[in-house]
């Protein structure tokens, strides 16, 4: 029985991939919304996506990812938070914002007259949707929490560092794709390497993606060297690289920066790379640590709830808002699996933090009957039996009430 754990572990996180999946569809992405803005007088068109395991009225409530570009990136974003959460990211709803219309003027920064962009500079307006209209509408419309994410590349990459000084703190992660730096001869670059540094951070993250740009103006430019170059073609990234080195340098406590030089990608090609790496590198404190001493059938159970509730502590504080250090199906999964494996001291443990943490949900009464019925104290079994029939309703509740008396019987 003791290899068993080690394969409970690993179904808990198969679960969450299989469930969102449909009958009709091997996946299905995103649910087309749309919100009136009285900024721009008119409906304003989003996709929202719900995690896998999502039930709604269960509760549950989520960290948001705001998406620019969302008709054309949420494919790649699902395909990623799909893959890696729960175990290395947390479930988020994802907003994909439409920018089909007004790209340009939605997301720059400034007016430039040039005859090839018809309007542009309109990033403040853009801003005051959605700070104004469109958080407020998901909040009040899907279960979020205060906890969100930005992600923008190129125009958008511009938009979400004009989002960062303009308005610092709307957002805790911020996720900019080879941003359009070289916009009106630098203007708002230059506006942000003068005041990144006087900028009121409170845990914030921001990680930057760089696109290899160079073999498309030049076959001698390196890395190294394309910084002395006095071109317009290298202007863009130029000034990424010279922002990453402020950035770097500004690192502290309260604002974290991790950025990467993709070589083998163009502008083009970098959006569902940098996305992989970056939320990978926001989330690398969410992980389970050490799953193995929770798949050793001897590791004192003393010690897992202590790393459990340690767990619990450091979410929360990264999250701001309370969130228990394990989800309740994994917290029953290990309940289940230890009372298979004959060791039901250590199963009660997990179905009481279990209470603890979700003590308004019927299952983890029920469990704790399993728990009751293997040693057999019937009548514990039965009165945990009611608590969760008494929440739920549950007929079947009802059912297992009369089977722990027949037993009772016996």
């Amino acid at each position: 029985m003791k290899n068993r754990a080690p394969i409970f572990f690993a179904l808990f996180l198969l679960t969450h991939i299989v469930m969102g999946q449909s009958s009709s569809y091997l996946t299905q992405l995103g649910v087309e919304d749309k919100l009136y803005s009285d900024v721009f007088k008119k409906d304003k068109t989003i996709w929202v996506h719900m995690p896998a395991d999502y039930e709604e009225g269960n509760g549950v409530v989520y960290p948001v990812v705001f998406l620019l570009d969302g008709g054309v990136f949420l494919p790649q974003l699902a395909s990623i938070l799909h893959a890696e959460s729960p175990g290395f990211m947390p479930e988020m709803i994802m907003v994909g914002i439409s920018n089909r219309e007004n790209r340009t003027l939605d997301l720059t920064t400034s007016k430039v007259d040039l005859p090839y962009i018809s309007a542009s500079g309109g990033a403040a307006d853009f801003s005051e949707f959605i700070i104004t209209e469109l958080i407020p509408y998901i909040d009040k419309n899907y279960p979020t929490t205060p906890y969100r994410t930005l992600i923008g590349h190129s125009y958008g990459g511009l938009f979400t560092l004009n989002m960062m000084l303009r308005h610092t703190n709307q957002f805790r992660n911020y996720l900019v794709i080879d941003p359009s730096l070289d916009w009106d001869q630098q203007k708002f670059f230059k506006e942000l390497m003068s005041e990144l540094d006087q900028l009121p951070f409170k845990n914030t993250s921001l990680y930057l993606g760089i696109a290899n740009e160079i073999p498309r103006f030049s076959d001698e430019l390196t890395l190294e060297t394309v910084v002395n170059d006095r071109s317009d073609f290298s202007l863009n990234i130029r000034s990424n690289l010279e922002f990453a080195n402020l950035a770097e340098k500004m690192e502290s406590e309260e604002f974290r920066f991790g950025w990467k030089f993709y070589e083998d990608e163009l502008h083009g090609t970098i959006p569902l790379i940098s996305m992989f790496d970056g939320l990978k590198w926001m989330f690398d404190w969410y992980t389970i640590q050490s799953p193995s001493k929770f798949n050793h059938p001897e590791t004192p159970i003393d010690e897992l709830i202590t790393m459990i509730e340690d767990r619990t502590k450091m979410l929360s504080d990264h999250f701001g808002y309370p969130v228990y250090g394990f989800p309740e199906d994994l917290l029953d999964m290990l309940g289940h699996m230890n009372l298979e494996m004959g060791m039901p001291e250590k199963s009660y443990k997990f179905f009481k933090i279990n209470q603890k943490y979700y003590p308004e949900h019927e299952n983890v009464y029920s469990s704790m009957a399993d728990y009751y019925i293997s040693i057999k104290s019937y009548e514990r079994a039965i009165l945990e039996t009611e608590k969760a029939y008494e929440i739920s309703g549950n007929e079947e509740f009802k059912e297992k009430i009369k089977r722990i008396k027949s037993m009772n019987k016996k």
